[in-house]
């Protein structure tokens, strides 16, 4: 579950940079963790690197599907 949300805060950021191409409301997400003495806050950067649309990868467009 932890790895899930920081990925859709990844997608969320990547839908506000390219709705907005402007100041981003949260490049953080904080979850919190269960520890000896109850939840604790871990904040993790949400950092994303913009991709190519698949059909622009060499690799892809060369496929041959079945």
């Amino acid at each position: 579950g932890q790895a899930l949300g920081r990925m859709a805060a990844a997608i969320y950021r990547t839908a506000q940079l390219r709705l907005a191409r402007g100041h981003l409301i949260r490049p953080a997400l904080t979850q919190f963790e269960r520890g000896e003495d109850g939840f604790e806050p871990r904040t993790y950067s949400v950092d994303t690197e913009e991709r190519p649309p698949m059909n622009e990868i060499a690799e892809y467009a060369s496929r041959k599907v079945a």
